[in-house]
């Protein structure tokens, strides 16, 4: 409906040009000095404050062919294609990657890049990566935890996730091993969480636990 309104545009490029202030591109932190209002941003996990804002910027570049979009696009797509990624797909521990979510919107974003400028590295890159690491990561149940590396606090937008990629990797780029896992994650975790009214639960630990803290709200889809 908006797709082709002048303000819109002018709004969204304004944005790409304060991040383009903002990041840092020798290491591609933050420039904390740029930031003098508001709150700041978080900076242990390149994902999560940088790596899946690729895939905003190929639809903003989609549907707007702005070119500031293309720039800010290929130089964080060069960056995690680098440090969040690694050439034989296993998971980068110095990357600073610890949220489940972020770290597979960084792939899906870097998959979407390589489709946007034809650079089959990135495709392959997240092939690669979704075979040796995200499949490690979600169990055959379609339960992934929301932080890396531990086995608590499972949610519903990775595995959701992990199937978006599956099939993409499957329909588009010739992967269809991976597209039994689109389908069992779907079956398994993602229908099955579209509930509306569950039997009271009751948790093993304090509603003080963050991790039990409104279980019951938290189960519902």
């Amino acid at each position: 409906r908006y797709r082709d309104d002048e303000w819109a545009r002018d709004k969204g490029h304004a944005m790409i040009e304060s991040l383009m202030r903002f990041i840092n591109f020798d290491d591609f932190s933050w420039n904390l000095n740029e930031f003098d209002r508001g709150g700041r941003p978080r900076l242990s996990d390149p994902t999560t404050s940088h790596g899946r804002l690729m895939e905003a910027l190929v639809w903003f570049y989609e549907a707007t062919h702005d070119s500031l979009a293309l720039d800010l696009l290929s130089r964080l797509a060069e960056y995690h294609l680098q440090n969040t990624t690694s050439p034989d797909g296993i998971f980068n521990p110095v990357s600073g990657a610890h949220h489940s979510h972020s770290y597979l919107g960084t792939l899906r974003g870097l998959l979407l890049f390589g489709e946007l400028t034809g650079q089959r590295i990135y495709v392959d890159r997240v092939a690669i990566t979704y075979q040796n690491t995200v499949r490690t990561m979600i169990k055959k149940s379609g339960f992934m935890p929301h932080d890396i590396g531990t086995d608590q606090r499972g949610e519903t937008t990775s595995p959701g996730d992990v199937a978006q990629l599956a099939l993409w990797l499957g329909t588009r780029h010739g992967y269809g091993e991976f597209l039994d896992d689109a389908e069992r994650i779907v079956r398994a975790r993602i229908i099955p969480s579209q509930i509306t009214e569950s039997p009271l639960l009751r948790p093993l630990c304090s509603e003080t636990d963050d991790r039990c803290r409104n279980l019951n709200d938290r189960i519902l889809g």
